[in-house]
């Protein structure tokens, strides 16, 4: 089964190669990424990786977050040119973890008769460190079920089967135009996610994402209406206010941990410590794989399929 990866990215030099190097040695084998006018080392991460033969990049400028348009054709070109069987849209600061195996065991594993995956997705909170050391062992705690980051919604994200027909919706939040049965329980995968992992880096994408959207000649309502709250009131000067709301007291992280609204995890931060020791020791990615067997039995029961 081959499992492609999409990404659009704009300045996320601090995370892309991790981003990278966590997926594929859960077993993406590809990706396609859209390159949005970085100014910083991202177009030279991801043009490491096309040398590979590991990526597809594709350029573009303007100030437009053209997001869902961006999204839907390199979902596209998934099906039609890299012979995927299954795609995830990714962001940079989004991880997708599997409740068990690898993500590509996982998806393998899902019955013929499904074609998408809902997907929760779990933020991390910032923390008082702001640098020094990977942004994975700084950011440890999480929240056990996360709204967006205005607090509307909880948020999910979506897998789907490759498909020329699909269209990714805004946030990558839901696909339409192909007819794809979904699976019915969002247990078997997760999403972990960094959006605030220091103060400068989070009123940079503030600030650009928002733009993005605010220049769109066309949007429906909700479009962009998150990023355009926040470039608001980075405007108004109380994007720190937000950001340290975000900065839970000590106090505040006993009552969380005490209540289950907040949880320690450091899977992310192990995975790559053991990624890394592979890779000193010459050993491929799929060694630090968990056993895919196991992914099929939980897929199984969980669906019914025993």
């Amino acid at each position: 089964m081959k499992l492609v990866m999409t990404l659009l990215v704009r300045d996320e030099e601090d995370i892309l190669e991790a981003n990278l190097e966590y997926h594929f040695a859960q077993g993406v084998e590809f990706v396609i990424a859209t390159d949005h006018g970085s100014t910083d080392a991202t177009p030279e991460i991801l043009d490491r990786y096309e040398a590979q033969g590991l990526a597809r990049v594709l350029r573009v400028e303007g100030h437009e977050h053209h997001q869902s348009r961006r999204v839907t054709r390199m979902a596209r070109l998934a099906a039609v040119e890299h012979g995927a069987d299954w795609v995830i849209n990714n962001d940079a600061d989004e991880f997708w973890w599997p409740l068990a195996g690898s993500l590509v065991d996982v998806l393998a594993a899902v019955p013929a008769r499904y074609g998408q995956i809902i997907v929760p997705r779990n933020n991390f909170l910032p923390s008082p460190v702001q640098d020094g050391g990977a942004f994975y062992d700084r950011l440890v705690l999480r929240e056990r079920r996360s709204s967006n980051l205005v607090g509307r919604m909880l948020e999910t994200k979506v897998a789907h089967r490759a498909s020329l027909d699909v269209v990714v919706a805004p946030g990558n939040h839901g696909i339409s135009g192909a007819e794809l049965e979904p699976v019915p329980t969002q247990e078997l995968l997760e999403v972990l996610h960094f959006p605030m992992r220091d103060r400068a880096q989070f009123e940079r994408k503030v600030r650009a994402i928002g733009i993005g959207y605010e220049t769109l000649p066309f949007k429906g309502e909700e479009v962009g209406r998150d990023q355009l709250t926040l470039l608001e009131l980075q405007r108004n000067g109380r994007l720190g206010e937000h950001f340290e709301s975000h900065l839970p007291s000590p106090a505040e992280i006993a009552e969380g941990l005490r209540t289950e609204q907040l949880v320690i995890d450091r899977r992310l931060a192990s995975f790559m410590g053991e990624l890394e020791l592979a890779r000193s020791q010459g050993l491929p990615f799929a060694s630090v794989r968990p056993d895919r067997d196991a992914a099929r039995a939980v897929v199984a029961t969980l669906l019914g399929d025993r």
